[in-house]
């Protein structure tokens, strides 16, 4: 089982995350608006499954941020889960907007693609 790293990565929808950031309760989306309640979770990713996670399911969008994650921050349980050939970490719970780091919007390219490569921690 691939231990959960130091930090951890979400990709939001720009609307979603702002308005969780000033709201009671947190940050209740997993992927592509499919709510926490729907899908019982939160999906994240570890910096090498960041990209591949952008193009699958966010590729053409222009309203994609990047949340970098402390998970020693994050008051719900996170657990590193099979999802086909990878391991993904999932929060069950709602996200603390005190436990993200940082939040950097994502830029697409002529292609389409975005750059989600995280920058690196200090």
């Amino acid at each position: 089982m691939r231990p959960v790293e130091p930090v951890i990565y979400h990709l939001a929808l720009a609307q979603q995350w702002q308005r969780a950031a000033g709201a009671p309760g947190g940050y209740t989306h997993s992927t592509l608006g499919v709510t926490l309640a729907e899908q019982g979770f939160i999906h994240c990713s570890f910096a090498d499954q960041v990209q591949s996670v952008a193009d699958l399911f966010y590729a053409g969008r222009s309203d994609v941020l990047l949340l970098t994650i402390d998970p020693r921050l994050v008051r719900a349980e996170i657990l590193v889960e099979q999802v086909g050939p990878q391991q993904f970490p999932h929060i069950y719970g709602p996200l603390d907007p005190a436990a993200v780091r940082s939040v950097r919007a994502l830029v697409q390219g002529p292609d389409g693609r975005l750059d989600a490569a995280p920058a690196p921690i200090p």
